[in-house]
């Protein structure tokens, strides 16, 4: 069986800027379902470059060099009632004609991204962050590096402040492993390192 989630990406402006090498770019994506509960968009991005590798595409398994997300917008929405506005996942029977083809990814770079949790009982959000994600050849395991120059928990009437955040981990299909976590600020300071799965 597969996971099946309808998803709709609707972008205002989709372009190729260079042919050699060749470049392809959209600008103002947002992603959302129409499944989700909740109406919030889940993520929004000022741009999106993808350098793919011409020769790849006349083998089996096309290759995307590099994929590049500018000023990203990644905000979480729990109700009261535990519903959110991520797409609801659901298992069905793919057929063979149907199931996707491998692209393989070489590198992924993030730039100027604002992550935000928000639920009931408080949020966290995470701004001016960049990351970084480089998955090994047959895509089953994400090295993945994250830096934030500040951040801050909301609970209640409450606010607290941190400074530079830094994550280091790894993401496979079981699920996410962190490896070290630090942030730093006059509000808040701390470091673990260890394995932390998710």
């Amino acid at each position: 069986s597969s996971t099946h989630t309808p998803v709709a990406l609707t972008t205002q402006r989709a372009a190729i800027v260079s042919v050699a090498p060749l470049s392809l770019i959209a600008e103002d994506v947002t992603v959302h379902s129409p499944e989700t509960v909740l109406p919030t968009p889940p993520l929004t991005v000022e741009r999106i470059t993808v350098r793919p590798s011409l020769i790849s595409f006349l083998t089996e398994t096309p290759v995307i060099r590099s994929l590049l997300i500018e000023h990203p917008r990644l905000a979480v929405v729990m109700g009261p009632t535990g519903a959110s506005n991520l797409p609801l996942m659901r298992s069905a029977a793919a057929p063979a004609s149907q199931q996707p083809h491998l692209v393989l990814l070489q590198r992924i770079e993030v730039r100027d991204a604002d992550l935000a949790y928000r639920s009931p009982r408080g949020s966290v959000t995470l701004s001016d962050a960049h990351m970084t994600v480089v998955p090994n050849r047959p895509m089953t395991h994400f090295t993945v590096e994250l830096d934030a120059l500040r951040g801050a928990f909301d609970i209640g009437d409450r606010t607290l402040a941190f400074g530079t955040t830094r994550v280091r981990g790894t993401a496979e299909a079981e699920g996410l492993t962190l490896t070290s976590v630090s942030i730093e600020g006059p509000g808040l300071t701390g470091a673990a390192r260890g394995q932390i799965p998710f």
